[in-house]
């Protein structure tokens, strides 16, 4: 594999993740201190990635950089603890709304943490 392909590859998982985190291309391109024009060229494969930017990406992503590099992208195993399992017993009979209802909360908690971060 050369480092076009391995840039491209890369910059499609780092895509595909901020894509399903549901997390704006403006805001992580402030996070990363890049402009947002760079980012979407290293989402395209056009440009690669400092150690920095890629440390910085695991910790807004929450995945290993070893996640990011990899070919396929995996979850990160989860250890559930007492209140993982408090979680789960809350939500497991929640109707179909409260559930998206839930998730937008934990999406506005993620972002507040990342907006922490960032700052």
């Amino acid at each position: 594999m050369n480092t076009a392909d391995l840039r491209k590859q890369t910059g499609q998982r780092i895509k595909k993740i901020r894509s399903d985190l549901d997390i704006p291309r403006d805001y992580l391109a402030e996070l990363l201190d890049i402009s947002v024009g760079a980012l979407g060229m290293i989402e395209r494969g056009e440009r690669g990635l400092t150690l920095c930017n890629l440390i910085k990406l695991s910790d807004v992503f929450s995945v290993s950089v070893d996640n990011i590099l990899s070919r396929e992208r995996k979850m990160p195993s989860l250890e559930m603890n007492n209140q993982h399992v408090k979680i789960l017993g809350y939500v497991s009979n929640l109707t179909e709304d409260e559930l998206n209802f839930v998730v937008d909360i934990m999406k506005s908690l993620h972002v507040l943490k990342l907006s922490r971060m960032g700052k």
